[in-house]
């Protein structure tokens, strides 16, 4: 819980941190790769960002996701609520970018899951000023697993993208 209370106060310093804002949504899916693979075989999410620059090339952020991990036989399907931080850098001379998201995954489904470090680094490519497409590797770390998959993802901006050239 202590946790949780730090993210969101340190969410909340950020917003008149930065000058520029700029608000996202994204989905992505993928295989499940390691040791959640005899539980599931694809996992999918979505993803919300709220980003300030620092710069013109760095934007740093909160983030809320939803991460589903499908069952796979008999098991439970995995469900995890991440909140945490976002950062983007892009060098604006080019349409690629590079990312990381790293916050705790807050364990939803299965009941008593313990939830777990998320992880999730990023490269992609800016389609257009608005919208971007994505390949991470998304894991949450829990006490003795990794669980964890690559996905491919699409995000769009509801704000602020046309501003900049970068997620």
């Amino acid at each position: 819980m202590r946790k949780i209370i730090l993210l969101i106060l340190v969410f909340f310093s950020m917003i008149s941190y930065g000058q520029e804002r700029k608000f996202n949504i994204g989905i992505h899916g993928g295989l499940t790769i390691g040791d959640v693979k005899n539980k599931s075989s694809i996992g999918f999410g979505g993803d919300i960002n709220y980003l300030f620059d620092l710069s013109e090339e760095l934007f740093i952020g909160p983030s809320l996701s939803l991460l589903y991990f499908s069952p796979k036989d008999k098991n439970d399907a995995l469900l995890y609520l991440p909140l945490g931080g976002a950062i983007r850098y892009n060098n604006l001379e080019d349409p690629f970018f590079v990312g990381m998201d790293l916050g705790y995954a807050i364990g939803v489904s299965p009941s008593g899951d313990r939830g777990g470090l998320l992880f999730k680094p990023m490269v992609g490519y800016n389609l257009s000023d608005n919208f971007q497409l994505s390949l991470s590797y998304i894991g949450v770390k829990k006490e003795k697993n990794t669980y964890s998959y690559i996905a491919l993802g699409v995000s769009f901006d509801i704000f602020g993208g046309s501003d900049y050239y970068m997620y």
